[in-house]
């Protein structure tokens, strides 16, 4: 089974919990981890700026990836949001685990 997984950050806790919530419900991801206490120091619009940031981890099939961007796009909270996807390797077990709840 071919999993991965996506990246981003929002600013607060009430965000992460709602983006987690919507692509949870669109059934585009199978698991959301939401970790606190991410400090990202990056440049926008000419400036450099820090800010504290929550980091969530969607787990989900390959097949999903393209509709799970976006939905996340979407939902975001930010004007640019951080979308990474990477292609993981896992038990055979979490791989069935987390195709269970592809959108197809």
């Amino acid at each position: 089974m071919k999993i991965g997984i996506v990246l981003t950050t929002v600013s607060n806790l009430k965000d992460a919990k709602r983006l987690a919530y919507i692509c949870l419900r669109s059934k585009n991801t199978a698991c959301v981890s939401i970790i606190p206490q991410a400090r990202s120091i990056y440049r926008w619009k000419k400036k450099i700026e820090e800010q504290k940031e929550l980091v969530l981890i969607f787990k989900t099939t390959l097949a999903n990836l393209n509709s799970l961007q976006e939905v996340i796009k979407f939902s975001h909270p930010y004007e640019l949001p951080e979308i990474i996807a990477v292609r993981v390797c896992a038990s055979s077990e979490y791989a069935r685990w987390v195709s269970s709840f592809r959108n197809v």
